[in-house]
């Protein structure tokens, strides 16, 4: 048990999210009833600067592209090179 405590703190210092997951968690634990909530309604109390969460979504998204392109392009058995060589380019618009 006291192994867990520790491990609780550790993980809040160290993850602001975490921290407040715990109260949560300890709300819960407390016999208290939890209604059910609205994802819209946890973001808004979470999230304070939307215009980070689009660069972060962003972000990722372009990092998935990189990813799956990378993918495709092994199952080929092809290599940057030889994809790059292929001419398919797309136009460039101005």
């Amino acid at each position: 048990m006291a192994r867990e405590v520790s491990l609780r703190a550790e993980v809040a210092a160290r993850c602001p999210v975490a921290a407040r997951f715990d109260e949560h968690l300890e709300e819960l634990e407390g016999g208290e009833k939890q209604v059910a909530r609205a994802w819209r309604e946890v973001r808004s109390e979470v999230v304070t600067d939307e215009a980070r969460v689009a660069a972060h979504r962003a972000k990722l998204d372009a990092e998935v592209r990189t990813y799956r392109l990378a993918e495709i392009r092994r199952e080929q058995a092809l290599t940057q090179v030889e994809v790059s060589d292929h001419g398919d380019r797309q136009p460039v618009v101005e």
